[in-house]
């Protein structure tokens, strides 16, 4: 046998194990440190005054 054939669907699935649960851990890292530092709530805000903006355009356009 080859080098590639000699790794076996259990060593295919552990990777794929592996980079779900590093992904996850990424994800929670990631999502914690987005609460943590308000981004979430400056996001929605910058969210509403373009919203607001979008509605000043199309008012003043009509």
């Amino acid at each position: 046998m080859d080098g590639a054939s000699a790794v076996g669907f259990a060593g295919i699935l552990t990777i794929f194990i592996f980079i779900g649960l590093v992904g996850l851990i990424l994800y929670g890292v990631f999502s914690f440190a987005i609460k943590k530092s308000g981004l979430r709530e400056e996001i929605s805000g910058l969210k509403k005054e373009v919203q607001l903006l979008k509605e000043k355009l199309e008012k003043k356009e009509v």
